[in-house]
């Protein structure tokens, strides 16, 4: 029998213009699909029934669960249309700023002073009634012109004299050498 299988090896190497090593790894491929087909065929049909019923449950169980996480995330709602607490923070209706509040700038506390001659963009945004772009004019105005006195950074675009009275408890102006 040994003879024979290496005739046959021989003969398909010699056709098909291929090495012992392509030879053994195409043998290899083509007895693999031959044992799957074999497989497939032999396989008691109640057993395929029983993976086509598992794979249905869970396509179902997937189904299910996406429109849970749709009806709980999406729309602030727990199944039996309850407002679900933990998510009506994030919801669109409620505003950005108050859903979710920004750490980084807390506002001035009672008896803080900010020095508006050396502050940083961080430090101004902690006034009240100035935000981001203010507080960059605000540094820009101080950059290019100086405050002569407190009253000064009412010249910066955005600052009136309600924000400057305001923020007046909370600034000073101490001059640079």
């Amino acid at each position: 029998m040994r003879g024979y299988a290496q005739k046959m090896r021989t003969f398909f190497q010699s056709v098909c213009g291929i090495s012992k090593g392509e030879f053994l790894v195409l043998s290899m491929l083509v007895s693999g699909g031959m044992l799957g087909i074999l497989i497939k065929f032999i396989q008691p049909r109640s057993l395929m029934e029983d993976q086509k019923l598992q794979s249905a449950e869970m396509f179902n169980h997937i189904l299910d669960s996406l429109s849970y996480a749709e009806q709980s995330t999406f729309t602030g709602i727990d199944d039996s249309g309850n407002p679900l607490t933990e998510l009506a923070r994030a919801d669109t209706i409620v505003k950005k700023q108050e859903a979710f509040p920004s750490a980084t700038h807390s506002k001035v506390s009672a008896g803080q002073i900010i020095d508006i001659q050396k502050a940083s963009k961080n430090d101004l945004m902690r006034l009240p009634g100035i935000g981001e772009a203010t507080a960059e004019r605000i540094i820009e105005y101080r950059e290019q012109e100086g405050f002569d006195k407190i009253e000064d950074i009412m010249n910066v675009k955005g600052i009136g004299t309600k924000k400057y009275d305001k923020m007046r408890s909370h600034i000073s102006l101490k001059k640079s050498k």
